[in-house]
């Protein structure tokens, strides 16, 4: 898979790297890229416009895959795309370069003309499935251009700095699960979108290990829509984002349930009375804890903690205390 036109090039005996076509091409080129160098404010204000057009392309921007039971997120090869138009002064490209019984290895590169800085990074994708049987022609080749869309995003990753890239990919993140919404509709969306994929809510629930579609978090939301953006890109499948369960586990849930009912019968029957529950602990004001709970609050309660919270500050109360007096006079009010 070609993104633009390879530049081969050469080794001479003094290590020096050198084009062996299109010589003439490429200095115009860096003739070009020094006449109209770069701005990093316009390069943040074209990437971020392009990356936050709307939710559904926000949602694209970032990827995520399960391993070692753990949610690993990442840069997208989408996102990679816009950075590198934004950035300017580039040329960027990936192919395969080698085609073996069990796995396809693609190379990207990226050569930033402006500054002469250059990267390849070479990725391998397996073409076999789990019984060892090797994909069809169809699957070889998705499997070839998921491959070049990494290694070219892994290219664009080592010219471009990451420092400049993270504020993009950051508020990308924010469109993509929608902070001025409420946190039960964000939850709604992100289930809507990966049911529309044909896989039930057990199973999105299971891969991020939640009991009910109420317990899940921001984290968890922009977690399922890097899912999401994985499978789009051919990087998971549907299964390995979201296992089929395995049919005892839900012999195992009502188990649990009626045992927990027993030992709440027999306390009651010794006369021990239950502990009283915990107060719920008011997470600081700056936190990503108590963003959340804002959010998930109706639009007249984030007004009434608002002016509460105002006037507390005007009477003279520290910001800790006007904040947990507010957020107290909201749920009492609730």
């Amino acid at each position: 898979m070609e993104y633009s036109e390879a530049v081969p090039v050469a080794t001479t005996g003094n290590g020096s790297v050198i084009a062996v076509e299109h010589k003439a091409q490429i200095e115009a080129l860096v003739d070009t890229a020094h006449k109209y160098p770069r701005s990093i404010k316009r390069f943040e204000e074209e990437a971020l416009s392009m990356a936050t057009t709307d939710q559904e392309t926000a949602s694209k921007m970032f990827y995520a895959v399960p391993r070692g039971g753990k949610m690993i997120e990442g840069i997208s090869a989408r996102l990679a795309e816009i950075v590198a138009v934004a950035w300017g002064n580039l040329r960027y490209g990936s192919s395969v370069i080698d085609v073996s019984d069990t796995h396809i290895t693609c190379r990207g590169y990226c050569f930033d003309l402006e500054k002469n800085v250059a990267a390849e990074a070479e990725v391998k994708v397996r073409i076999t499935k789990k019984d060892g049987k090797r994909y069809d022609d169809d699957m070889i080749t998705v499997a070839g251009n998921a491959g070049c869309s990494k290694a070219m995003r892994n290219a664009i990753l080592k010219v471009v700095p990451r420092a400049y890239i993270e504020k993009v990919y950051n508020k990308a993140k924010e469109v993509a699960i929608g902070k001025a919404i409420s946190l039960d509709a964000q939850r709604m969306q992100a289930f809507e979108y990966i049911k529309k994929m044909g896989v039930p809510e057990d199973r999105i629930l299971a891969a991020i290990n939640r009991p009910s579609i109420k317990d899940v978090s921001v984290d968890d939301i922009v977690a399922l829509r890097g899912l999401a953006t994985s499978i789009k890109d051919g990087e998971l499948t549907i299964e390995e984002a979201f296992p089929e369960l395995d049919s005892k586990d839900d012999d195992v849930k009502p188990k649990a349930t009626t045992s927990k009912g027993a030992a709440a019968r027999t306390k009651e029957k010794l006369g021990i009375k239950p502990e009283p529950a915990p107060t719920p602990k008011i997470p600081a004001r700056t936190s990503d804890e108590w963003s959340e709970q804002y959010f998930s609050l109706p639009e007249d309660k984030q007004k009434e903690y608002e002016a509460a919270f105002k006037r507390g500050m005007e009477d003279g109360l520290s910001e800790s205390d006007s904040h947990e007096a507010a957020f107290g006079l909201v749920t009492a009010n609730a």
